[in-house]
Order: C-alpha cells, then structure tokens, then sequence
C-alpha cells in the first residue's frame, strides 16, 4: 500500500504534496491501524521525512569536517 501511495503521489512534483501524501496515508491505512491512524501518520512522517533530513544534515556535517581536517 506504501509503495501504491508514493506511486500516486510522486507522479507530478507539484507543491503541498507533503499534504496529499500524508492524506493518502490517512485515507489508505484507516483501515488497518483503525483507532490509532493519527499516530500511525504522525510516525511515517518522522520516518520517512524528518529522518532523511536528520541523516542528510549528519552527512553533511561529517563531510564539512572531514574537508577542513585536511
């Protein structure tokens, strides 16, 4: 269902697709989390957004440093 949701999503990059994407979610995955679907978005956002730009953010400092050790 994942990969159905990025398919739909990811087509046309156009602005506010973080909205549609977290919609689709919403809208795709009630029916298997029920009750608990506002945290199961609330996570996917952490693990699919936020954590990219975590690690991105890391690697970039690790290789700022890297470049002035030298």
């Amino acid at each position: 269902m994942q990969s159905l949701l990025y398919m739909a999503v990811s087509f046309l990059p156009v602005p506010g697709t973080a909205g549609v994407a977290e919609g689709g979610f919403y809208l795709l995955f009630k029916v298997i989390f029920s009750n608990q679907v506002i945290y199961a978005t609330l996570l996917w956002r952490l693990l699919v957004y936020y954590l990219g730009l975590l690690l991105g953010g890391i690697l970039v400092v690790l290789i700022k440093i890297k470049a002035a050790v030298k």
